[in-house]
């Protein structure tokens, strides 16, 4: 390749790329969920839409399962629970249902326990 051709460097291309993936994304969203919403009551989309929610759970709960495992038993199930996180963890499900906290409250305020277990320790 000669001096007169150029090239994009990284973080150009990369920041292209989120870019156009930001926008792309937009308008699935304000798009999409405006056709979803026209197709409301409507039979024949029923399954269809069922089946892409079930899909969507689906991925939830498995993310929820790998960080799970992964947070509370670090070394893999041969080793011991990470009894900390799991008393966090406990606390945080007591915040939400027992006491109706709000999710991003309850993330900061784990996020904040963790950091001051980490420096502490």
């Amino acid at each position: 390749m000669d001096a007169s051709q150029q090239q994009i460097s990284d973080p150009a291309r990369v920041t292209l790329s989120q870019a156009i993936r930001y926008w792309l994304k937009l308008g699935l969203v304000s798009f999409g969920g405006s056709l979803v919403e026209a197709t409301h009551g409507d039979l024949k989309f029923t399954p269809a839409l069922t089946a892409i929610t079930a899909a969507v759970v689906g991925v939830i709960l498995n993310l929820a399962l790998f960080f799970g495992y992964h947070v509370l038993w670090p070394q893999g199930f041969s080793g011991t629970v990470d009894r900390v996180s799991a008393l966090i963890a406990l606390a945080a499900s007591v915040a939400l249902f027992r006491y109706k906290r709000g999710v991003i409250e309850v993330i900061a305020a784990c996020a904040l326990v963790g950091l001051i277990v980490k420096i502490a320790l």
